[in-house]
């Protein structure tokens, strides 16, 4: 029996199974992988507060918050638990991180509560007891901020110097907000996310894939067919929002974040162009432990951004003086 003429050579079999397995891979990567990703994100089941202001032994006061559409905030009132008889030094906007609720920042409301200060302490839309929502980074959820905002001044509560104070996701919503809305005399942003590439790599199943080019517009384009959404890169990037940002801010990060690196904190840090501007470290804390590592420490670097918020920075009260002091010479002012 004669050969066949038309035998495939070992080598192009090899190229053919190859190009195979390297099809089934991309295939894989960007559409199979994106989907679950995606999928993770938004199977997110709301877990509501185990403890109220009480368990602190405050007063408070629950709350709800209307915001756009149909999205209603819960939340809690505590009027200042400082000395009594005392005036309020001011009024604090606190919120919490991604798949939390209130009880995260409950302490940190409690010392604030304790200091002086008034504070709405509330969930975030899709977090808690608040309405269901999709995550969207801090674009959604910044007015949330504007939510709570609005609700203080329609009550009368709206103390100044009004602060706006988040963690995590609920800082990079609360930095959008007071750039994008111009609201409040402050912010504190504790551990706030630059861009969401070290989360989806670090806290899904998105691995070292967001590397790959595209990878990370095809995951946004999924998850914005599921969830009705508009996110595009450019919008989960803080840098942009912290350039436009024109009130106080102080930066509290931990050390060991496995979510922000130090040089990545200090880039956003950089980026921010207000004149009052500070970046504390919290030694050997990681991304949930800023305050729970070294309590002291942070309540410290809290109050006296607090206070100078209220009272005037150092540098800006020795240029008021300057400046009264040449007046009074007759020299005009620069």
């Amino acid at each position: 029996m004669a050969r066949s003429k038309h035998r495939i050579h070992p080598r192009y079999l090899f190229l053919a199974v190859f190009c195979l397995l390297f099809l089934a891979a991309t295939v894989g990567v960007y559409r199979v992988l994106p989907e679950k990703i995606a999928s993770t994100l938004l199977s997110y089941q709301p877990t509501l507060s185990a403890r109220t202001p009480s368990d602190e032994h405050l007063a408070y006061e629950a709350v709800r918050i209307p915001a756009d559409g149909d999205v209603v905030l819960a939340g809690w009132w505590l009027p200042s638990a400082g000395s009594s008889g005392q005036p309020a030094k001011g009024t604090i906007l606190l919120s919490h991180g991604i798949h939390r609720n209130r009880d995260q920042v409950l302490a940190r409301a409690a010392f604030l509560a304790r200091a002086g200060w008034r504070v709405l302490l509330f969930d975030l839309r899709g977090h808690g007891e608040s309405s269901a929502a999709a995550l969207s980074g801090g674009v959604n959820e910044e007015k949330d901020y504007v939510a709570a905002f609005q609700y203080l001044k329609k009550t009368g509560k709206d103390k100044k110097p009004v602060v706006l104070y988040g963690v995590s996701l609920s800082a990079m919503a609360a930095m959008r907000a007071a750039a994008h809305g111009r609201i409040g005399e402050g912010v504190i942003a504790d551990s706030p996310l630059p861009n969401v590439k070290n989360y989806v790599s670090l806290r899904t199943t998105g691995g070292r894939f967001l590397k790959l080019p595209g990878f990370l517009g095809v995951l946004l384009e999924v998850y914005n067919k599921k969830t009705g959404l508009f996110l595009t890169e450019k919008d989960l990037d803080l840098t942009f929002v912290a350039r436009e940002l024109k009130t106080p801010v102080l930066y509290l990060s931990g050390e060991k974040d496995d979510l922000v690196s130090p040089g990545e904190m200090g880039k956003l840090f950089q980026a921010t162009r207000t004149a009052n501007r500070r970046l504390i470290y919290i030694p050997e804390a990681k991304h949930d432990q800023t305050y729970e590592k070294y309590p002291i420490v942070y309540e410290r670097a809290v109050l006296q951004f607090l206070d100078n918020v209220k009272n005037g920075f150092p540098e800006s009260l020795a240029r008021k003086k300057r400046l009264e002091a040449k007046a009074t010479q007759g020299i005009p002012g620069r």
